[in-house]
C-alpha cells in the first residue's frame, strides 16, 4: 500500500514503524500540546492501509474531545472534525482528515 502513495523503496513494516513513532511523538497523553492533533495524520495513513486498530480508533476520539475542550487550539479550525456527523465513529474520522488534510494540517511539512 504504502508505495502506491508515494513511499519508494521503504517496505511497509518500515512505514508502518515510522507512522507509529510518529503517533508516540504527537500522542503522549500526559504531555497534550498542539502537536497532539497531528497524530491523526498517522493515524489516518495507518487507516487507510488497514493496519489501524481499535487502540487506534479510541485515540481518534480522545483527540476528537480533547479538540472540543482545549484552549490550546482555536476551536473554529478543527470545527469540521468535532462536529463531524459522524463524531463518534473513528473510522469515519479518519476518512475525514484524510480527505480534509490540506484543511485540518494547512502548514504541516510533507
Amino acid at each position: 500500500f504504502f508505495t502506491s502513495v508515494g513511499f519508494e523503496g521503504v517496505s511497509d513494516y518500515q512505514l508502518e514503524q515510522l507512522f507509529r513513532h510518529s503517533l508516540a511523538i504527537c500522542g503522549d497523553d500526559d504531555k497534550k500540546s498542539t502537536m497532539y492533533p497531528m497524530a491523526l495524520l498517522a493515524m489516518s495513513e495507518l487507516h487507510t492501509a488497514g493496519l489501524a486498530g481499535e487502540e487506534d480508533y479510541r485515540k481518534v476520539m480522545e483527540i476528537r474531545e480533547w479538540l472540543a475542550t482545549t484552549d490550546l487550539i482555536h476551536a473554529s479550525h478543527f470545527q469540521l472534525f468535532v462536529n463531524h456527523q459522524y463524531q463518534d465513529d473513528g473510522e469515519k474520522l479518519l476518512d475525514l482528515v484524510k480527505q480534509e488534510r490540506q484543511r485540518l494540517f494547512p502548514f504541516n511539512y510533507r
